[in-house]
């Protein structure tokens, strides 16, 4: 079940949108690609409560990215770590992490439906 949902995600999240490719920037790309998992994810269970299905996420992506949410959030990650630092497992950037994680998902929704998403 796990193997089939990471194989759901993986392939949901192709192809991926050009504010999320940062080549120079390996370990920033990563960090984008994996803030993009957690809120398509995310917005995944507020589409479908309960049911989430390959159809789900492809619709949570396909919301993420017409959203302008990639935008949104590689902008944010450069705002919050524009200094080069160690690592992303302290504290302060787990917090910040979080923050634009939450600022980016979809609103609480409304009789079952999304109400938008959230902004920055």
């Amino acid at each position: 079940m796990c193997a089939h949902a990471s194989y759901i995600i993986k392939n949901a999240l192709i192809p991926l949108p050009p504010s999320i490719i940062y080549s120079q920037h390996p370990s920033l790309e990563a960090l984008l690609i994996g803030l993009a998992i957690i809120i398509v994810v995310a917005n995944s269970f507020w589409l479908q409560p309960g049911d989430v299905s390959a159809t789900g996420i492809e619709h949570a992506f396909q919301h993420y990215v017409t959203s302008g949410a990639p935008e949104n959030v590689k902008a944010a990650v450069l705002k919050a770590f524009s200094k080069p630092i160690g690592s992303y497992s302290i504290r302060d950037c787990n917090t910040k992490l979080l923050q634009i994680v939450l600022d980016n998902h979809i609103d609480p929704p409304t009789f079952g439906q999304p109400s938008g998403s959230g902004s920055t």
